[in-house]
């Protein structure tokens, strides 16, 4: 799958709406869902494609061995490929 290209579609005056953006991505907390996904989803056309990125972690625990960094940490890695 080729690299898509990003556009600054944020909601302020004399920016393109989100209708225009060719792919949407937001986070979400660990079995939760995406509060700005719930409040931007009107504003998103049926066909855009959605990618959610759920947090491994926010205010619990984690068993990563490298612990809350590391999970964060490798949560931003695997992020940033996607």
């Amino acid at each position: 799958m080729g690299a898509r290209r990003s556009r600054d579609c944020s909601l302020r005056e004399g920016r393109p709406s989100l209708r225009e953006a060719s792919a949407v991505a937001c986070f979400s907390g660990p079995g939760r869902d995406s509060i700005a996904l719930r409040i931007a989803r009107e504003h998103i056309a049926d066909a855009t494609p959605v990618d959610i990125f759920e947090y491994p972690v926010t205010t619990g625990t984690t068993d990563h061995i490298r612990g809350y960094d590391g999970a964060m940490a490798d949560f931003y890695d695997a992020s940033a490929v996607r």
